[in-house]
């Protein structure tokens, strides 16, 4: 689905506390050069994510995490941001990229379906 994986992206992060729950804010920005996949022909696009995780040691803290915070499962004393840039970036990306006008293109044309014979059709002539 990536074309390229060099290029640039702009990360700005926010670590803080809201009362005792510490959390990693921010948002990522990037330039992605992907496969439209209907003619896959390079797809530019420009994705953008904003980003609130609550920092938690267990599933059960997880679980009670305020709505607003996405559960990140910290193990140790140390984070990987790449990591969580990438995904955050993963995440950003539409499941089925397309360019605009492949996408209605096949709007206009629906795949043609056959039509189906009624399994039942032969027992309907017999009760007749």
């Amino acid at each position: 689905m990536l074309r390229h994986c060099d290029g640039e992206v702009a990360v700005a992060l926010r670590f803080g506390k809201d009362g005792r729950l510490p959390f990693l804010g921010g948002t990522v920005e990037a330039e992605l050069e992907l496969e439209c996949q209907c003619c896959l022909e390079p797809l530019p696009l420009r994705v953008s994510s904003e980003f609130r995780l609550g920092l938690v040691d267990s599933l059960e803290a997880a679980g009670r995490l305020p709505e607003q915070y996405e559960p990140l499962l910290v193990e140790g004393d140390q984070l990987a941001i790449a990591d969580i840039v990438q995904d955050e970036l993963l995440l950003a990306i539409p499941y089925c990229p397309q360019h605009e006008q492949c996408r209605a293109l096949v709007q206009q044309n629906p795949p043609a379906t056959a039509e189906r014979e009624n399994p039942f059709g032969i027992l309907a002539d017999l009760i007749k």
